[in-house]
């Protein structure tokens, strides 16, 4: 019985609730809904209105002001998909019941919100419908406004003229009826239009005026959008740093009230200021936080903002194929939302991109749409003035010219009446003619197409079967290839293999176990060298190899090759000369790297294919070109032959992998790198008489200054290098490495462990030479440099660093560094580029002191720091720090790289570069396998 009455109060309950919610009256209810508005729950609040609404379905008002609530708690969340939606119901509701108010308020809320997702088109046809119905109900302000916001949606779309019309019949609407607010924003509007209009001087006067306005009424929303839009126009008029003061003035007003959606507004303008100011890693952070809170708040004009800044700043960093994805997407993107102005500029910069790639067509058809895009925007300008010369015509004139047209009238249809009968009879012979000469047209066309085919078919079958003898040669190639390969490398790895084992059985003596090695190391040399000729020879193939161009001395090059191969020769019993007539020194801008590699393949094939006599190499300058002249009295060729030996895995003839070794590779290598650098390799051969290989280069010599000269007056000859060098490196392993290297070599070190260290020392023991680490803590290598500069210390800085990538190597050459070494150290160029500042020459007969180093200690020393390295980097990824992250494997990649730990070096290098590319998932998983990697290590050394 008790259960029977509960249920019994309930429903009679419910039935008060929901008498009362009908009577509610429209005050009451908007009070309602504004208490629960002002709920900090969102979601929670949209729920209760929804409640709401399920209680009035007899009121259809209380419906559409419910649905409007929630349309703008949908809005404060940034969430313009559900706000249209319920506007679209609200507009449903009142277009059924007739309530043109109620409509055209939800039809003006429903442009806003299209509007702020960048639907241009929709937001437009919206405001034009809630205008149709505002006109009749005798609401001038309300009018006002939509004129306004039409010319908003109008601006946007690139339509100036419309715009400015809807801003001046706004204007005269507000000078009767509006507020000084609604004039200060009109006022605004057209500033902004003005802008656009390239016309800078007005726009920044009148928002000047704008801020003053806005500072008076205390109108902090306003003034953050009124120093966005002045921004705007000073990055037009090309006062970028102004621009940026405007920028960052508004950014920080919104971060403050946390209006992320105009927050994404002011990152994108932010990184087009530093794009211009080529600050390129402040302009990509913003870029990358305009793109994501562009997408998170539905603002399409930062996120497509931010995708075309973000690739410009790609560009700038030469990741070509990350622009062409960002540019794409933004070009996409701009398309949907018909924004014309943002078009022209995504697609100007993508003809760019893709010229850069070599994609040429694709480039050229990129850059027709955008001349297309903009003879179309002058031509709407040019319509525009047009408009604007006519409506201001004087009616006099008009009505002149009219009274002329009607006397006319009368004898025009005269004359018509004429040329519309002889143009009956033109017509119908014209058809005639047209019919006949159709038909003919079309037989001779038959005809022709049946020839073409014939001839097209015969001509593919041609090419087929020219592809299938190439397929078939090709083939052949390929099976002589990997027989060559075979040979080539199984011959070295069973000379390996077996000394290795003969070691590990304890066969070698003590005393002989140092020329094992050797011989060991001279193969597995051999085998490294063949394999690297492959792998450049696959990144030419994909345009992946790059040069890295500077001012290297060719006798010094000369020379290092010289003594390679002077013992190899006299081995034989050769003569080897070098004979030249250059200046002294010749500064040439030349990948050295490359040019060493193919002097090296060109001598190495002179002393292999010759038996007796001699092998000169004569130097020249000619015209500007550099001309390398390799003669030898070797075996020489026939005249088949030398069309053969510059193609991949190809030598003179079969035999001679079998007699001589090789494995066809470094002509044809040495030819494409040639080629890369504008140069090329002739050959001239006569058969058992020898063979000239001359490489020419272009050559614009390098006028050294007289303090850099490297002249021999001023070179010191000696048997160990003297000097003072500052060693700058924060990684204590390396730092004690290299310094020991330069102790062999003879030189008193200085040891700083940061740049700050650095900059002290330098001012107290002036050294002769700087050896500067680019990333270390406090201040950096490059901060360090400059400061030693503007401190007046002029001697040679080097960079030292793991991140020799050519890009970066041209950063460090550019800011000042005088030249930078790679880690890890290649210790013959180490000990070269040293003596070479120190302006001294080591005696060609002196053993090198690097030879024999003994670094078992350090290496030691190294694994033993593992496990601490361990600790540290498993804190830094549970706490996602992947700043430190980059930071702390940057120094691992280069302390492995230099104690013989090459993959892990490697894998270090690989995080660091994911982490700079934000591939955060990526950069996790070569975490886990490198600490598997430092866990490993440091075992085996333990146990």
């Amino acid at each position: 019985m008790s259960k029977l009455l509960k249920t019994l109060w309930f429903v009679l309950f419910l039935c008060c609730c929901s008498n009362h919610v009908s009577a509610v009256t429209l005050a009451d209810f908007q009070q309602q809904l504004a208490k629960i508005e002002s709920i900090d729950d969102k979601p929670r609040a949209i729920k209760e209105i929804n409640i709401l609404i399920e209680h009035a379905d007899s009121n259809v008002k209380h419906q559409i002001l419910a649905y409007s609530a929630i349309a703008r708690l949908y809005h404060s969340e940034n969430d313009f998909s559900g706000a249209i939606d319920a506007l679209d119901h609200a507009i449903s509701l009142a277009a059924t019941h007739q309530l043109k108010r109620e409509e055209a308020q939800a039809q003006k809320m429903l442009g806003v919100m299209l509007y702020f997702s960048g639907n241009n088109p929709k937001s437009l046809i919206a405001y034009q419908d809630a205008l149709r119905l505002y006109q009749p109900l005798n609401s001038p302000l309300k009018v006002a406004h939509l004129h306004n916001n039409i010319g908003l949606v109008y601006a946007a779309m690139g339509s100036w003229s419309l715009a400015m019309t809807s801003y001046q019949q706004a204007k005269g609407l507000y000078q009767e009826h509006g507020s000084a607010q609604d004039r200060i924003d009109i006022y605004f509007n057209i500033a902004g239009l003005y802008s656009r209009l390239l016309r800078f001087d007005i726009a920044i006067e009148m928002l000047l005026k704008v801020i003053e306005e806005r500072k008076n009424i205390d109108d902090q929303d306003g003034l953050a959008l009124a120093y966005g839009d002045l921004g705007n126009a000073y990055r037009s008029a090309s006062n970028y740093l102004q621009a940026e003061y405007y920028y960052k003035k508004s950014l920080r007003y919104y971060e403050e009230t946390q209006q992320q959606y105009f927050i994404a507004s002011q990152s994108h303008n932010i990184s087009e200021i530093f794009n211009l100011l080529n600050q390129i890693e402040q302009a990509e952070f913003y870029a990358t936080k305009a793109i994501k809170l562009g997408k998170a708040t539905g603002n399409k004009y930062a996120y497509v903002g931010g995708l075309h800044s973000l690739a410009k700043a790609h560009f700038h960093q030469q990741k070509f194929e990350s622009a062409q994805e960002n540019i794409s997407r933004a070009l996409l993107l701009a398309k949907e939302s018909k924004m014309l102005e943002q078009r022209t500029e995504i697609l100007s910069l993508k003809s760019l991109i893709e010229a850069a790639q070599f994609k040429i067509n694709d480039a050229m058809m990129t850059h027709r749409s955008y001349v297309e895009l903009v003879n179309r925007d002058k031509n709407n300008l040019l319509e525009d003035r047009l408009v604007q010369f006519q409506m201001h015509q004087k009616s006099e004139s008009l009505q002149q010219e009219i009274t002329k047209l009607r006397q006319t009238e009368d004898l025009q249809k005269l004359r018509l009446q004429s040329i519309q009968q002889q143009r009956n009879f033109g017509i119908i012979a014209i058809l005639l003619l047209s019919v006949a000469s159709f038909f003919i047209y079309r037989r001779n066309v038959e005809v022709k197409l049946k020839k073409n085919l014939a001839l097209k078919v015969a001509q593919r079958t041609n090419e087929l079967e020219l592809l299938t003898k190439d397929l078939q040669q090709a083939n052949q190639v390929k099976s002589q290839f990997m027989a060559n390969m075979s040979h080539e490398i199984r011959t070295p790895l069973t000379s390996i293999i077996g000394h290795a084992q003969a070691i590990v059985n304890g066969e070698v003596e003590l005393a002989e176990l140092h020329p094992q090695v050797d011989v060991i190391l001279a193969n597995s040399t051999h085998v490294l060298s063949i394999l690297n000729d492959i792998l450049d020879l696959s990144r030419i193939e994909v345009n992946k190899l790059e040069m890295t161009y500077q001012h290297h001395d060719i006798h010094v090059l000369v020379d290092e090759v010289k003594q390679l191969f002077l013992e190899q020769a006299n081995k034989k019993g050769l003569e080897f000369y070098v004979t030249h007539q250059l200046p002294i020194p010749l500064m040439v801008n030349v990948d050295r790297t490359r040019l060493k590699q193919i002097f090296i393949n060109l001598c190495s094939n002179a002393i292999k294919f010759t038996h007796q006599g001699k092998i000169t190499i004569l130097l020249a300058v000619n015209a500007e070109q550099l001309v390398f002249r390799i003669s030898d009295t070797g075996i020489g060729m026939k005249v088949e032959q030398l069309n053969e030996i510059f193609k991949s895995f190809t030598q003179g003839d079969n035999s001679i992998s079998r007699r001589f070794g090789g494995s066809g590779l470094g002509l044809c290598l040495s030819q494409q790198l040639a080629v890369m650098m504008n140069g090329n390799i002739s050959v001239t051969s006569e058969h058992n008489e020898g063979s000239d290989f001359t490489l020419t280069l272009p050559c614009i010599v390098q006028q050294t200054p007289p303090v850099l000269s490297i002249e021999k007056k001023l070179m010191t000859r000696t048997q160990k290098l003297s000097g003072k060098v500052l060693l700058a490196e924060d990684h204590d392993d390396n730092r004690h490495l290299i310094a020991r290297l330069l102790l062999a070599m003879g030189l008193d070190v200085i040891e700083a462990i940061d740049g700050r260290q650095a900059i002290l020392l330098c001012q107290q023991h002036q050294p002769d030479i700087v050896l500067m680490d680019i990333q270390m803590p406090e201040v950096d290598g490059i901060d360090a440099f400059k400061a030693l500069r503007s401190q007046g210390f002029m001697q040679p800085i080097i960079a030292l660093t793991a991140n020799a990538m050519p890009h970066e190597v041209d950063l460090y050459l550019e800011i000042g560094f005088d030249d930078y070494l790679a880690k890890p150290i290649e210790r013959t160029q180490f000990r070269a580029t040293i003596a070479l500042y120190l302006k001294q020459v080591v005696a060609s007969q002196t053993e090198d002191p690097l030879a024999n180093i003994d670094m078992s200690d350090l290496v030691q020393d190294f694994v033993a720091s593992l496990p601490n390295e361990y600790e540290q980097l498993s804190t830094l990824i549970k706490a996602q720090d992947y700043q430190q992250i980059a930071l702390m494997v940057h120094r691992l990649s280069g302390a492995a790289a230099m104690f013989g730990f090459g993959t892990m070096a490697s894998v270090s290098g690989d995080i660091e570069r994911k982490i700079k590319q934000q591939q955060l998932d990526e950069a996790n998983d070569l975490l886990k396998m490198l600490l598997a990697m430092i866990s490993r290590t440091s075992l085996g050394a333990n146990s």
